[in-house]
This record gives structure tokens, sequence and C-alpha cells, in this order.
């Protein structure tokens, strides 16, 4: 398990060189981080945000960062290229923790928007079984197990109704996933708990 976040966190650095000056500005103008010609990158959380958002989500000459990284990148091992081919396929949801198995570094989530269940491998410090916290992830399946990206926003449970009208929320402008984290982000700023 540990194998796969470490060539993961490779592969993230690789990515990150596909990462204009543009591109971070745009995403930094849509997350609404950079505005009156200053960003305010708030916390450590907003910042993890914005990277996943760049590599994700963020458009450049039709295609995001990692499908651009995915044509120009030559993968080095069958585990890069099922990285890469879960990354590409990656998606966010919104999860509430329903167990943690500490010998299999092993976390439970249950995906409120699709009801099912995600053995997440993960380190379970960055966890607690708590379903009083919803929290916004992406998940990147690779061969038969599940790992999330460098960032999470936790909600309150309590705003469970609200978080599913943003997620649901479509937009003209934006791609559907695009369009949900960055109301997300938004919403985050006002009752994320760990911002």
């Amino acid at each position: 398990m540990l194998d796969v976040y470490e060539v993961y966190h490779r592969l993230i650095l690789e990515v990150k060189k596909y990462i204009t000056l543009k591109t971070l500005h745009d995403a930094s103008e849509k997350l609404g981080i950079y505005y009156a010609k200053h960003y305010d990158i708030q916390n450590k959380t907003e910042q993890a945000a914005l990277y996943d958002f760049v590599i994700y989500e963020e458009i450049d000459n039709d295609n995001t960062i990692i499908e651009s990284f995915k044509i120009k990148y030559n993968p080095k091992s069958e585990l890069e290229e099922n990285l890469i081919k879960g990354m590409l396929e990656s998606y966010t949801s919104l999860f509430i923790v329903k167990g943690i198995s500490y010998d299999k570094n092993e976390i439970m989530l249950q995906d409120i928007v699709s009801n099912r269940i995600i053995p997440l491998k993960n380190n379970p410090e960055k966890f607690n079984v708590d379903d009083k916290t919803l929290h916004f992830l992406r998940i990147i399946k690779v061969g038969n197990i599940y790992i999330s990206s460098d960032f999470q926003l936790l909600f309150p449970r309590k705003s469970e109704k609200t978080l599913r009208k943003l997620f649901n929320k479509s937009s003209l402008l934006e791609r559907e996933t695009t369009h949900r984290f960055i109301n997300l982000f938004h919403y985050h700023r006002k009752v994320g708990l760990n911002r």
C-alpha cells in the first residue's frame, strides 16, 4: 500500500511540471483564491485543494493537466501506468467514515451520493470514525485498491442537505465535476471543519 502512495507522490511531482503559471492563475480565480491582484490561500487545506483542482479539473488547451501529462509521459512501470489510468478516471464525492482497520491501513468510507462502500487504503491517522463529519475527497482506483489524492475538505454532517444541493448544481460554463469542486470549495470557506 505504501508503495502505491510513494509512486503516486512521485508522479504528482512530475504532473506539477505540466502546470503553467496561467493554469495556476486561472484555477485560483475560479476558486476565488485570486482577486484584487492578490492571492489569498488561507491554509494548507486550501493549498492542497488548489493543486488537486489544477491537476484534475483545470482545462489547458482542451485537456486537463492530468490528460496532458498522460499524452506526453512514458510510464516507467506497470504501477505507474495503472496509477495514471486511475488518476484519469478519478472522481470526487462526499463520504462518511464507517470504520477503520489499523492493521490493514484501511478506512471504510460510505459514499453518501451513490451509497457505495469504498475500502480506502490510507493512513488511518488521517481519519476518525465520526458520523458527524462529511469528507469531500478524490478517489483513485489502482488495480483492485482505492487510494485518495492529497486533499480533503471536511464539513459538519448537519450541512449534508446544502452539500447535496451544491453537489448536484450544474453550470453551462464548467464541467459538472469542476463546478461541483468550486461550489464545495466556496462552501468550505464558510463552514468547513479543517479551515
